[in-house]
């Protein structure tokens, strides 16, 4: 329910704030990153969600569109975080490595 309430939502949003494509898919990789994080049972929020949100408010985005990207970026994390419980496969030395190039920036 929540997620179809946040893609409602988005989908206004991104209208009126003109989002283009480009920040779309910047915003989904974030998203990304931040879901297999929290699935290697790293302080997603700390390492990838809060380093790429004091980035986009540095690169001057208004309110709306921070609001957006932020809630954007959960409802993506969600459904890839849901994606990623359903893995056998656990989070080893490989993923780790490759996950920290993105992390902390």
């Amino acid at each position: 329910m929540y997620l179809a309430l946040g893609l409602f939502f988005l989908c206004g949003v991104a209208e009126a704030a003109n989002i283009d494509d480009d920040l779309k898919n910047r915003v989904k990789f974030r998203a990304n990153i931040s879901a297999v994080a929290e699935w290697c049972g790293l302080d997603w929020a700390k390492r990838s969600f809060s380093p790429f949100m004091n980035k986009m408010r540095s690169a001057g985005y208004d309110n709306e569109t921070i609001s957006y990207i932020g809630t954007y970026h959960g409802v993506y994390m969600q459904r890839k975080a849901n994606e990623l419980k359903g893995l056998v496969r656990a989070c080893d030395s490989d993923v780790l490595q490759k996950l920290n190039k993105y992390l902390d920036k």
